[in-house]
């Protein structure tokens, strides 16, 4: 190898061409022959790059309209009352399991049932005043 070196270090058979041979003949055989490839190549980094730019706008935008929505006070207010409707109604089924299981007498079943039910009724009042 070192007798096939030139002067300058670089051997003799070095072919300091852009493109490999087999690249050259991919593209010769595509149909996209006719265009120039740098062009092509351009173009298809500017379609990407666009792709993910609308990509990336187009999410900011959505959770910007999402935050404006989590964060309107009338909004949060309707999940609170949502929540205390849910939790109320899972507590009077827990307690309806544990009076069915025997873990309850009737007296304190009829007691705590009555204050679920007459809370529910509040919070479902809140929400159809807020609704209308």
């Amino acid at each position: 190898m070192l007798l096939n070196m030139s002067t300058t270090g670089v051997p003799a058979s070095f072919n300091p061409s852009l493109h490999p041979e087999g690249h050259m003949k991919m593209w010769y055989a595509s149909p996209l022959t006719r265009f120039d490839p740098h062009l092509m190549t351009a173009l298809f980094i500017v379609i990407i790059v666009f792709g993910v730019s609308y990509f990336l706008y187009v999410k900011r935008k959505h959770r910007e309209k999402e935050d404006n929505w989590k964060n309107d006070k009338q909004e949060k207010q309707f999940q609170d009352l949502m929540a205390k409707k849910e939790i109320t109604l899972r507590k009077l089924l827990e307690l309806e399991e544990a009076f069915d299981r025997g873990e309850l007498n009737e007296k304190d079943y009829e007691q705590k049932a009555a204050g679920y039910k007459t809370y529910l009724h509040q919070v479902k009042k809140q929400l159809n005043d807020f609704l209308n």
